[in-house]
C-alpha cells in the first residue's frame, strides 16, 4: 500500500512482543477491501480486520484495543471475533488473544457502522497492540465522508448544504420538506 495510505508505527520491539502487520477495512465479513482514503456513504456498515504477529513466542499475553471515532458504531454480529468486548462508555473494542506463538499469525475481526450524519469530513481508527501490559505498536487505516452532492430540489438540512451549488441557493422548507432551491424564488421547484 502506497505512503498515504494506511499506516503502521515501526518501532524497534523487544524480541517476544507482537506486532500489528496491517489494518484494513471491508465491505463486509467476506466483502471487497475498502482502500484506505476511501469515501465511505454514511450509514455505512463495515468490518474493520487488524492482522497481529509475532516473530518469536511472546512474553506474555497479547491485547488489542481499538477506540472507536465518535461518528462510528460497534455493531454486535455472531461474525465478530468470538471473545470481543466493547465498552460503550469508553468506545473501545478490546480482546485479549493470550500468548502468540513464534510465527503465528492472528486475525481479529469487527463490524461497525459510519453515522448517518457524521460531524467529521475524514476519520481514523487506531488499532493498539500490547503485549505483556507493556510494549505497544500501532496500526491505522484513515478513510473519509463520502460528502453528498446537492442539487436543485435536492432533500437538505442547512442552506450550507445548497450553498456548495450556487450561492443564491438556501435550504427551503416548503412544508412537505426541506430542499435545495433559489433564494430569490424557492417556490420553483425547477430553480428558476
Amino acid at each position: 500500500k502506497g505512503a498515504d495510505e494506511c499506516s503502521i508505527t515501526h518501532t524497534i520491539l523487544p524480541i517476544g512482543t507482537a506486532e500489528c502487520i496491517e489494518k484494513e477495512a471491508f465491505t463486509g465479513f467476506n466483502g471487497t477491501e475498502i482502500n484506505p482514503n476511501t469515501a465511505i456513504k454514511p450509514g455505512t456498515e463495515f468490518v474493520y480486520k487488524v492482522t497481529v504477529t509475532a516473530e518469536k513466542t511472546t512474553t506474555g499475553s497479547v491485547t488489542i484495543v481499538d477506540e472507536l471515532h465518535k461518528d462510528l458504531t460497534f455493531i454486535q454480529d455472531p461474525s465478530n471475533t468470538s471473545g470481543l468486548t466493547y465498552n460503550a462508555a469508553t468506545r473501545k473494542v478490546s480482546i485479549d488473544l493470550g500468548v502468540i506463538n513464534s510465527g503465528q499469525t492472528k486475525v481479529v475481526q469487527f463490524k461497525v457502522q459510519l453515522s448517518a450524519n457524521p460531524q467529521d469530513k475524514t476519520f481514523k481508527n487506531v488499532a493498539v497492540i500490547t503485549t505483556n501490559g507493556d510494549t505497544q505498536h500501532t496500526c491505522e487505516i484513515p478513510l473519509k465522508v463520502e460528502q453528498p452532492k446537492y442539487s436543485c430540489n435536492s432533500t437538505c438540512d442547512t442552506n450550507e448544504n445548497c450553498s456548495g451549488i450556487n450561492g443564491d441557493y438556501i435550504c427551503y422548507d416548503s412544508g412537505s420538506g426541506k430542499y435545495c432551491r433559489l433564494s430569490s424564488n424557492p417556490t420553483n421547484v425547477s430553480c428558476n
